[in-house]
């Protein structure tokens, strides 16, 4: 019982059971219906009658030319700039000057000081130097700055307290 859409499995002994051959189908059963062709083989979304681009310059048909007033299509040009984070150092910055106050009493503090202040320090340079480029809303420049120099002033304390503590061994 062979047939152009079936195959027969070879039986390696007649004695078992009887064995069953393959029938594939003859069309394709996954595949659905386009929903963008219609029964007259047309897309039903299209538009009733074709139109072409002109070139409103040269009077010709060009593909590449907007419908839309004769203008060329161009690209929207987006101004995308950052927010500013001048509150959230100045914060930091803050508890950087009283935790660098209770550096003096416990020990554990110079390290949270050293942490907060690079971090304020690194992240307020950043942020002046996109406010100067323009990607980053300058209306916290004046908190940033604050913010830099307060962790200035922290670290070079940090720096020269542990300078001091090592010489006075």
């Amino acid at each position: 019982m062979t047939s152009e859409n079936s195959a027969e499995l070879p039986s390696e002994d007649s004695a078992g059971p009887p064995r069953r051959s393959l029938h594939f189908p003859n069309e394709n059963l996954l595949a659905s219906p386009s929903p963008f062709v219609d029964a007259n083989g047309r897309n039903p979304f299209a538009d009733s009658e074709p139109h072409e681009a002109i070139d409103v310059d040269t009077g010709e048909s060009n593909a590449y030319v907007s419908n839309y007033a004769g203008a060329a299509a161009t690209p929207v040009e987006f101004e995308i700039r950052l927010n500013h984070r001048g509150g959230t150092l100045l914060l930091v910055a803050f508890l950087t000057v009283i935790m660098s106050g209770l550096s003096l009493l416990i020990y554990p503090a110079m390290w949270v000081v050293g942490v907060l202040g690079l971090w304020v320090f690194f992240c307020s340079l950043s942020d002046l130097n996109r406010m100067q480029l323009g990607r980053m809303n300058d209306e916290g420049r004046r908190q940033t700055r604050v913010a830099l120099i307060l962790t200035s002033g922290c670290l070079i304390g940090l720096v020269g307290s542990i300078v001091f503590s090592i010489v006075t061994l």
